[in-house]
């Protein structure tokens, strides 16, 4: 059967994609109808919030979608308009992750992918999974190749706004070098607000574990540094 590229309909736009760390370990030590009820909740409370977020010619411009362990958000165009979606999407997957108690690490990327109801693939999910392996914390990495997708208007106002800030983001090897990082804090970290860094080490994902290791201790203290960077920009 010959494959033609115009049988098959394409996607230009942005991806993030999520990780849960520990996944298997959540697995092997907690009741399965738990596991299952926390994983439900988590993924209706991120269908809920960004269904219908931004409509544009007639659809959504942001889609979550969820394979066991894996979190993928990706917007239909590439734009300020989907990079500004795009960065919602992940304040909307912390927020649940915070919620749930689930750590989680992430990183973006942009170009071509194809998505159907059976299949997702194209180079910018690639690029995003090997980019969150990289990192050593609880947290997600900006990548440079979807600020360049943007104007320069749009990139300035987003730095401005702290929605992401230039941060020495702890890879697993390679060298030191800052880039850009999300800045999951925005809006969680305010005043009146019940959760903060107390609630994220009792109750949340920073919270240890009878079965906690020195790993899990790594990505801890890694997240635990960039949350005193973020409370310390004010200051």
């Amino acid at each position: 059967m010959e494959i033609k590229k115009e049988d098959f309909s394409t996607t230009q736009g942005f991806v993030a994609l999520y990780d849960i760390l520990g996944y298997s370990q959540l697995v092997e030590e907690n009741d399965l109808l738990k596991v299952v009820a926390v994983h439900e909740k988590m993924k209706e409370m991120m269908k809920n919030n960004t269904e219908g977020y931004v409509y544009r010619l007639g659809k959504p411009i942001i889609t979550v979608y969820n394979y066991a362990d894996t979190f993928l958000i990706y917007t239909n165009e590439m734009s300020d308009t989907g990079f500004k979606a795009l960065l919602v999407g992940c304040h909307f997957m912390f927020i649940a992750a915070i919620k749930y108690g689930l750590p989680i690490r992430g990183a973006t990327a942009c170009g071509e992918f194809y998505i159907s109801e059976n299949l997702i693939t194209g180079k910018p999910i690639i690029e995003a999974y090997k980019k969150e392996r990289k990192q050593d914390w609880i947290g997600c990495w900006i990548t440079k190749e979807c600020l360049d997708k943007i104007t320069e208007d749009a990139r300035t106002k987003f730095i401005n706004e702290r929605k992401i800030v230039k941060y020495p983001i702890p890879f697993k090897e390679g060298k030191v070098e800052e880039v850009y990082a999300f800045n999951w804090l925005d809006n969680i970290f305010i005043q009146g607000n019940s959760i903060n860094q107390n609630y994220l080490e009792t109750k949340s994902f920073l919270q240890k574990k009878n079965s906690h290791s020195w790993r899990e201790e790594r990505k801890h203290k890694n997240t635990k540094e960039f949350i005193h960077f973020v409370l310390n920009l004010n200051h």
